[in-house]
């Protein structure tokens, strides 16, 4: 069942403004003469489905700060033709989060390390109600999230796309759906969902963990479903993982493969 996306209302309060790489505003974003985001104190509402390259002024980048809101209404941002190192780099506070909700990501490619929805390193952010639909091909990088997020919730969100990530010589593999070798701290991922299949040389899944080696870090992945195949070999699996050690702790609760897992003792591309 896709997700259901429900409308929310905001208090008005006096803000700082979110600014896009380019340093434009995003409440003066436009495609043409019309407005793409309403801000509503620290909340951005997207006001309907946008082509990211009919964007005027050309950014490349949304940067998201502590306290700060991005709700997508429902509505699609779509990056056909553009290649991306995620839409959102997201860097909250321990006390003062980033917040993600309801917006769906189209099309793309995505360089290595980065996410569709998330860049690399972006941290102290919460999730709810997002998708993607486009294809992972690079390594370290994945369908919703970037590599090395760290204290992240991911929470009813979906990717449609297929992850093929292939050999090569230097730090193969880790491509993954919801997030590509995720970081230390607190990380949470709960009633989601993967429709593409997943074919990595090593350390692939649903997502990737590069290193839960920060004293007491955790992972929770719970009801959790894989409609895909998931293919490849050392360390791939519905949790492709390569180190969780000084007490860190990965809990696999309530989740489901629903189709075929194939895995080989060593590189073959009859897995791609």
């Amino acid at each position: 069942q896709e997700n259901k996306i429900l409308k929310s209302t905001y208090i008005i309060e006096d803000y700082e403004s979110v600014l896009t790489s380019n340093g434009l505003k995003l409440e003066e974003l436009t495609i043409g003469d019309e407005l793409i985001f309403r801000k509503q104190g620290r909340a951005y509402i997207l006001l309907k489905d946008i082509i990211w390259s009919d964007i005027s002024g050309n950014p490349s980048l949304i940067l998201l700060k502590g306290g700060h809101i991005i709700d997508g209404d429902g509505y699609t941002i779509d990056l056909t033709t553009n290649n991306t190192d995620g839409v959102f780099e997201a860097k909250g506070l321990e006390e003062n989060r980033v917040v993600i909700k309801n917006i769906g990501i189209l099309n793309g490619n995505v360089s290595e390390y980065n996410g569709y929805l998330t860049k690399r390193n972006s941290e102290y952010f919460d999730v709810e109600n997002c998708y993607s639909t486009g294809n992972v091909t690079n390594r370290f990088s994945s369908c919703l999230i970037g590599a090395y997020n760290k204290n992240f919730t991911l929470n009813r969100c979906y990717t449609k796309g297929d992850v093929t990530v292939g050999y090569d010589p230097w730090n193969t593999g880790y491509g993954s759906a919801l997030c590509a070798y995720a970081s230390n701290g607190k990380i949470e991922i709960i009633d989601c969902y993967v429709k593409g299949d997943i074919r990595g040389a090593y350390n692939s899944g649903i997502i990737s963990i590069g290193s839960l080696t920060q004293t007491d870090s955790t992972c929770l992945i719970k009801n959790t479903i894989c409609y895909g195949e998931i293919a490849g070999y050392n360390n791939t699996g519905f949790v492709g993982t390569s180190c969780v050690r000084n007490n860190s702790e990965l809990v696999i609760d309530g989740c489901l493969l629903l189709s075929n897992f194939r895995y080989y003792k060593s590189y073959d591309y009859n897995m791609m």
